[in-house]
C-alpha cells in the first residue's frame, strides 16, 4: 500500500533508500485537473537549504498525479507527515516559470492547436 500524499506539508520518510530523508510535494492546479503538474522536493535536512558539503537533495517534476503516485510507492514505503516543520520557501523566476508552460504546451497541447517550439526572445541570461 502505497503512503498518504500531502502536498504543502514536509514529511519524514521513514524506511527505504531515503529513510530519514524530508519530502516536499507542490502542485501547480488541483489534483484533479489533468493538467496538473507536481514538483516533489527530498532533503536530508527539513530546511530544504541545499549545501553539498552537509547534505542530500534532489527535485524531481512530474507530468501528472499517476506519476506522482508511481514514484511515491517506488520510493518512499512510509511518510510520516510533520504539520510542525515550516513548509519550505522555494524561489522561481520568471525564466523558469517561462520555460515550465511551454513544457505544458508542448505534452498537452491545447484541443485544435499544435504544440510548436516559440522561442521567447525576453528570456533572460543568468
Amino acid at each position: 500500500m502505497a503512503p498518504e500524499i500531502r502536498f504543502g506539508v514536509v514529511g519524514r520518510v521513514q524506511g527505504g533508500p531515503y529513510n530519514d530523508w524530508y519530502i516536499y510535494i507542490r502542485l501547480s492546479g488541483s489534483p484533479e485537473a489533468p493538467e496538473s503538474a507536481y514538483m516533489l522536493y527530498g532533503c536530508t535536512d527539513a530546511t530544504f537549504t541545499f549545501t553539498p558539503e552537509r547534505n542530500g537533495y534532489f527535485d524531481l517534476w512530474l507530468e501528472n498525479y499517476a506519476a506522482l503516485e508511481a514514484s511515491i510507492a517506488r520510493h518512499f514505503p512510509a511518510i510520516a507527515w510533520q504539520e510542525q516543520i515550516a513548509a519550505p520557501r522555494f524561489q522561481s523566476s520568471a525564466r523558469l516559470r517561462r520555460l515550465i508552460q511551454r513544457l505544458r504546451t508542448r505534452i498537452t497541447p491545447a484541443e485544435g492547436s499544435s504544440a510548436t517550439d516559440q522561442s521567447d526572445s525576453s528570456d533572460e541570461k543568468h
